[in-house]
């Protein structure tokens, strides 16, 4: 051990050893699923953590094992949201490590300049990796923010205009399905008069309208479930805010953007919009004098 022995040390080469050997297992796992450029650029990772396992492992002079828990959460993170999330997500908690021992760090000058350059290194070979659904996140971000915004204003003027769930679940379904093709088809011919080479047209509109839909299915089903229109829209709002949070989690790791700027901005205008169209469904219910 060298002169700054201390039990701090002690800790911080083992909380280092520990995750650079738990990256190199994540990396390893997801290079086997991998293909072409992704697979070679993984394993060089993988191949670089083990590298730096083995490092700090001449330091504590002593075996740890990886955290196992980790590995299947980016497994299951990366089939779910992608390999950049789970890639941004590891990158995060490494650098939450350094936090954590930034003092320590801070005296040693020679590991500092050495965890930096390690650092450097990493995010270079990161940003070589191609994912195409990250490619098209914009498309993505379209149909998901539009259905958010639209249906849960739509919803929420809906209960109070009509009051019969079962009827408003199919108002729902109806213009859900056609606001998403409308959406796919805006979108297709928007990326098409772009003449992008990067992004083809019909995948950018097949995104757009998916997303769109999946969220349009989401925000209504509650009202197939109960048969009360304030329950009902009760489960619309809570699913339209797992969403968003859940959307805009992902958003902000994998753009590196701040996450509660994102969700405050997006829950604002959301659910503002969600209350204006709540106070149009009562006036227009009062005005029209509609019973249902």
């Amino acid at each position: 051990m060298p002169k700054h022995s201390s039990q701090e040390f002690k800790g911080m080469v083992l909380d280092f050893q520990k995750h650079e050997l738990t990256a190199h297992f994540v990396y390893a796992n997801l290079a086997r699923r991998a293909a072409g450029k992704n697979r070679s650029v993984l394993k060089r990772i993988s191949k670089t953590e083990l590298e730096h396992h083995n490092f700090w492992k001449s330091l504590s002079k002593a075996s740890v094992r990886p955290d196992s828990f980790a590995i299947f959460r980016h497994n299951l993170l990366s089939r779910i949201f992608g390999l950049t999330f789970a890639l941004k997500l590891l990158e995060k908690m490494e650098l939450a490590g350094e936090r954590k021992y930034s003092k320590l760090i801070n005296s040693l000058p020679k590991l500092k300049k050495g965890l930096e350059l390690e650092e450097a290194e990493e995010l270079k070979l990161l940003r070589t990796l191609s994912e195409e659904r990250l490619e098209y996140v914009g498309s993505i971000m379209l149909g998901i923010g539009d259905a958010v915004v639209e249906f849960t204003g739509t919803l929420s003027g809906l209960a109070f205009a009509l009051n019969n769930t079962k009827l408003i679940g199919l108002a729902g379904m109806i213009g859900g399905i056609a606001a998403s093709l409308s959406m796919a088809s805006s979108e297709y011919l928007s990326k098409k008069s772009e003449g992008s080479l990067k992004k083809n047209p019909l995948k950018a509109g097949i995104y757009t309208g998916v997303a769109y839909f999946v969220v349009v299915s989401l925000l209504v089903l509650p009202n197939f479930l109960f048969e009360n229109a304030v329950i009902a829209l009760a489960g619309t709002i809570i699913n339209a805010i797992l969403v968003i949070v859940v959307f805009t989690y992902f958003v902000s790791v994998t753009r590196e953007d701040s996450f509660k700027k994102r969700l405050a901005e997006t829950l604002l205008v959301s659910f503002g919009i969600a209350v204006i169209s709540f106070l149009i469904g009562i006036a227009l219910k009062a005005f029209l004098n509609v019973r249902v």
